[in-house]
């Protein structure tokens, strides 16, 4: 099979140096995967945190972070997304998924995000 050549990118391949790049229109692991991954966290901290008083509480113990000077919203919905860009954006990722699991244990979806995340043996 013949591929064309974009710089050093073969069409059709979606790796450079192991980094996942989108190529040939197709979304890979940093599109479509990466976005699955944020709304599956982002429903499963809306199960287990059902007031914006219990998610600023999780982000101030487990996050050592005041919510309302890094996310804010109409909703307790558009809160907790902007909660995961800001962890997102400031590499705290790990921190945030700790945290919303171990303040709140009871949610399963809670549950099953972090032992996808962090590997189902590195959960409790």
């Amino acid at each position: 099979m013949t591929q064309a050549s974009l710089g050093n990118v073969k069409v059709g391949e979606n790796k450079i140096h192991g980094i996942p790049v989108f190529v040939s229109g197709q979304c890979y692991e940093m599109g479509i995967r990466q976005n699955q991954s944020i709304e599956r966290l982002h429903k499963a901290i809306l199960s287990g945190y059902r007031s914006k008083f219990d998610l600023s509480q999780m982000v101030q113990f487990g996050l050592d972070k005041n919510r309302a000077e890094i996310a804010d919203g109409s909703n307790l919905n558009d809160i907790a997304f902007n909660v995961i860009m800001w962890a997102k954006q400031y590499g705290c990722m790990d921190e945030l998924v700790k945290s919303a699991y171990e303040g709140n244990k009871g949610y399963p979806k809670l549950r099953t995000y972090a032992e996808d995340y962090f590997g189902e043996s590195s959960v409790d």
